[in-house]
């Protein structure tokens, strides 16, 4: 999981542990909180990889690149559901 997106259990302690804390006043406001995040449904993310990032682009000298893939060729900020990160063993 990328460091931007956090796990809803992480979220779920973070906030027990804050309410653990809260003044006596608090705590109907920290745990309604706590319930609203605890309902909330998770999206199924991954990074995109976009074509200068992809282990099957080639360069086409013009500003572009050609798949490899697939056999079109877009700007290197294209990105697609066939993109995969190159790797030191790819670049």
């Amino acid at each position: 999981m990328s460091s931007d997106y956090i796990s809803k259990s992480a979220l779920y302690e973070i906030y027990q542990d804050q309410l653990k804390n809260a003044p006596r006043g608090c705590f109907r406001g920290f745990q309604g909180a706590l319930q609203i995040l605890y309902d909330f449904s998770i999206i199924d993310v991954e990074p995109v990889v976009h074509c200068k990032d992809c282990k099957f682009w080639l360069d086409d000298g013009f500003g572009k690149m050609c798949c490899r893939r697939v056999g079109i060729t877009r700007k290197a900020d294209f990105y697609c559901a066939n993109g995969k990160r190159k790797d030191d063993n790819n670049a």
